[in-house]
């Protein structure tokens, strides 16, 4: 898993790709002193999503914004409530489809499951209080070329060292592991980069972490961006 110290009240890129957009708004947590040294968690995030990417023959966009404020989940103009309750927001070469199941994790946690049938790519987004978690359950469409402060690492592959050190994009770099409050299970706990740097996994990631600021929650422009608008 992955824990950045981050820059709040700013806007991210986190995934780039020919057909897929992703950023996030970086926000403050209001849970005490006991994540003052992980300053930041996910807000809202925007995707945008190039359907039929895989063709440059459609000029057919569709954006997705979810928010932590009151957990929603907006396609297009069209906004849900996700609540208590789980969704499941299939994305096909030409339409966009969304189904309201019943969540079966605690009632403090709703989640959004979005699958993109061509390329495939899968990934899910959990609602926690106040902010989002995001997995990537399934990237196998994504290609070697993805960039952003997560989708450059989709294809690396990352060694742990004696639960010591972890080797990844070509850097050597000291971890120590930690708890992991997600509010769902507190026992859980995770890898944290000791990188020497500044915000965002600067460090590890290639480039300043200023390289990956957007102007707009659905902005695909930034110096490493690979998103095509067709």
């Amino acid at each position: 898993c992955y824990s950045m110290q981050g820059m709040a009240n700013f806007i991210f890129n986190l995934v780039s790709d020919a057909f897929i957009n992703i950023n996030a708004y970086f926000v403050k947590p209001e849970y005490g002193n006991r994540f003052k040294e992980y300053a930041t968690f996910l807000g809202d995030i925007g995707i945008s999503v190039q359907l039929n990417g895989h063709k440059e023959t459609m000029k057919n966009m569709t954006r997705i914004r979810i928010s932590a404020s009151d957990r929603s989940v907006t396609v297009g103009s069209s906004k849900t409530i996700v609540k208590d309750h789980s969704v499941d927001l299939v994305i096909d070469d030409s339409s966009v489809a969304a189904s309201i199941r019943e969540a079966t994790s605690n009632k403090n946690t709703s989640s959004l499951t979005i699958t993109v049938v061509e390329p495939r790519l899968k990934f899910e987004v959990s609602f926690v209080n106040n902010h989002v978690d995001l997995i990537f359950a399934d990237d196998s469409g994504v290609s070697k070329n993805c960039h952003g402060i997560i989708g450059q690492f989709l294809h690396k592959e990352a060694k742990v060292i004696n639960n010591e050190h972890i080797n990844i994009n070509g850097r050597y770099i000291p971890v120590e592991r930690l708890p992991v409050w997600d509010f769902v299970n507190a026992n859980d706990s995770c890898l944290h980069a000791k990188a020497k740097g500044g915000f965002q996994a600067e460090g590890i990631i290639e480039g300043k972490y200023t390289d990956y600021i957007v102007e707009s929650l659905f902005s695909p422009h930034f110096y490493y961006s690979k998103f095509k608008e067709l």
